[in-house]
């Protein structure tokens, strides 16, 4: 998949969150180097969200909240919308590996 043009994201969005969109690369490749297959690569706690989340959700509707960010996550991750000028809003990396 070819990377996205991300010169119009914001400064701000690359320092509050890990670099997931440089980072899962050099994971895959120590994970290979190492003698490890990467099964499964996903991208999870967006941080936009998270914020809507912890400061503007009443306390008593976090959970259902919490049940669509996870959705949309999954969602995002299945259709592989996951990269390029996205990739930064993501502050996990999750990969899943097994031995060769």
């Amino acid at each position: 998949m070819a990377e996205a043009d991300s010169s119009h994201v914001p400064e701000w969005c690359y320092a509050s969150v890990k670099p997931c969109r440089r980072l899962d690369h050099e994971v895959v490749r120590i994970c290979e180097h190492v003698g490890l297959k990467v099964v499964d690569c996903r991208y999870y706690n967006l941080h936009p969200i998270k914020f809507i989340h912890n400061h503007v959700v009443p306390n008593d509707r976090k959970n259902a909240f919490l049940k669509l960010w996870f959705d949309l996550e999954e969602f995002l991750n299945e259709i592989d919308m996951v990269s390029g000028c996205i990739k930064h809003l993501f502050m996990g990396l999750y990969i899943h590996v097994s031995k060769m």
